[in-house]
């Protein structure tokens, strides 16, 4: 259950994605603009899939935590602020009177967007056994929290390519121009990241082979699919322009639910 609700958090954490492409991919203010129209309220999805897995993890895994009280609740609060960081930014964007301020939520956003990503991954993964007893210290968690923020950057491009196709005028032009562009480095780097993480996974040392997914043949069969649908979704979007976002979605949720049962 917690991974599979950890894997759609993944998902949609596509919002915080978007919201690192601003003054990078969107630089004008016609470009932001168009940014801030799509991201809209949507950072609220993300946020009530963290309450839920919170929630969640705390009745899962209830002896860990009311008799060990070992989990980072700091880190949890951390993350919730980059959250309410990212509403008031996301409100205030294009509406603050002050010039200073506005300037104060183009920075944030995309500050917030990538902090949250990546504590949201290391949250996601410091139940592993292995983990260690301040997660974000760990070179393990944070592969995890960069490859979420990869794929959360990676959708977010793929996402913004398939509403500025429909969208007419200069400022949608140019995003849809750079998102094209970078798309191909983040995805890259994603795909990487997401290989060296199993790779790490399933041949570290103490690892329970009765979980890999090279013995589990329904593990292996999903973790397969999800890759596939990723690299399916990432080539049409890059070769053929015709942006796959939720064959990619799809992939993603497959592959992190296949990771996060092999950490546990």
């Amino acid at each position: 259950m917690l991974a599979i609700l950890g894997a759609v958090l993944v998902f949609s954490m596509y919002v915080n994605g978007m919201q690192t492409l601003i003054g990078g991919v969107a630089v004008s203010e016609d470009e932001k603009k168009v940014l801030f129209s799509l991201l809209g309220h949507k950072w609220t999805v993300p946020a009530a899939l963290l309450v839920i897995y919170l929630v969640a993890s705390i009745f899962v895994v209830s002896d860990f935590f009311f008799k060990e009280m070992k989990y980072p609740w700091w880190l949890w609060g951390l993350t919730f602020l980059c959250f309410i960081i990212q509403g008031v930014s996301t409100y205030l964007g294009r509406k603050a009177a002050s010039q200073s301020l506005i300037r104060a939520c183009d920075v944030s956003l995309p500050v917030c967007g990538f902090l949250a990503a990546v504590l949201t991954g290391v949250l996601l993964v410091s139940f592993a056994p292995w983990s260690s007893s301040a997660p974000i210290f760990s070179p393990f968690n944070l592969m995890f929290g960069i490859m979420v923020f990869l794929a959360s950057r990676t959708l977010g491009m793929i996402y913004v390519l398939a509403r500025c196709s429909k969208m007419e005028g200069d400022a949608a032009s140019d995003i849809a121009s750079r998102c094209q562009s970078r798309l191909k480095v983040t995805s890259s780097g994603f795909i990487l990241v997401l290989i060296t993480f199993a790779a790490c996974t399933f041949f570290r040392d103490g690892y329970d082979p009765g979980n890999s997914p090279v013995s589990v043949w329904w593990m292996a069969l999903v973790l397969l699919a999800g890759l596939l649908a990723i690299m399916a979704g990432i080539g049409r979007t890059v070769l053929r322009n015709k942006p796959s976002f939720f064959i990619t979605g799809l992939g993603v949720v497959l592959v992190i639910t296949v990771l996060m049962i092999a950490v546990k």
